[in-house]
């Protein structure tokens, strides 16, 4: 969650709403709902575009803007976009719902890829890449390097793999406690063994 957002969540939530501000990480995104309401008048379209700060918690405001937190420009949302931009991931999802507001970030290709997930389409949530052929993730990379060569080392299939030792061992943790893979023999003279 970029740290603008963050902040957002709490100097504006309607703390008179017993809710709590609801964070949900998905495998392909994450989403932020806040609950409350915009101020009396306020549309979506308002809110996304140039407005005046309105923090519906001023005191709490006024401590994250001495800190040097936030500004009182009313940019916060706007600043959130454009830290997205500069990751190089999509702008949020925002939606003005009956009870509060809510906030979803799709994670960019890149990263779903070092973490060994699945590329999705930038339709539907959730749904598969199946218009085009998805690339195969970095474990499903390791297994087929192993299939062909069991005796492959962690730096070995680092370099193959253009990966940090500290990846590989990763997700050769990974495969073995989901019961994928196993080391038959010892570390220097062992090989890997592919459950099926």
């Amino acid at each position: 969650m970029s740290e603008g957002q963050h902040l957002n969540a709490v100097v504006h939530r309607d703390y008179a709403v017993p809710a709590p501000i609801q964070i949900r990480v998905h495998d392909e995104r994450l989403r932020i709902f806040n609950p409350g309401s915009l101020p009396e008048g306020w549309t979506l379209e308002k809110l996304l575009g140039p407005h005046p700060s309105h923090p519906h918690n001023p005191d709490i405001a006024h401590a994250f803007f001495w800190a040097g937190d936030i500004e009182t420009w009313g940019r916060g949302i706007s600043r959130v976009i454009r830290a997205c931009r500069r990751a190089g991931v999509p702008s949020p999802r925002i939606e003005l719902e009956p009870n509060g507001l809510s906030f979803e970030f799709r994670f960019s290709d890149a990263y779903l890829e070092s973490v060994g997930g699945e590329r999705r389409t930038r339709g539907e949530p959730g749904a598969s890449h199946s218009s085009a052929k998805a690339r195969p993730t970095r474990a499903e990379r390791i297994l087929s390097l192993l299939r062909r060569d069991p005796s492959l080392t962690h730096a070995a299939l680092a370099k193959e793999l253009n990966l940090s030792l500290h990846s590989v061992r990763h997700h050769l943790d990974t495969l073995r406690n989901s019961g994928k893979l196993r080391r038959v023999g010892s570390r220097k003279t062992g090989r890997w063994e592919i459950v099926e």
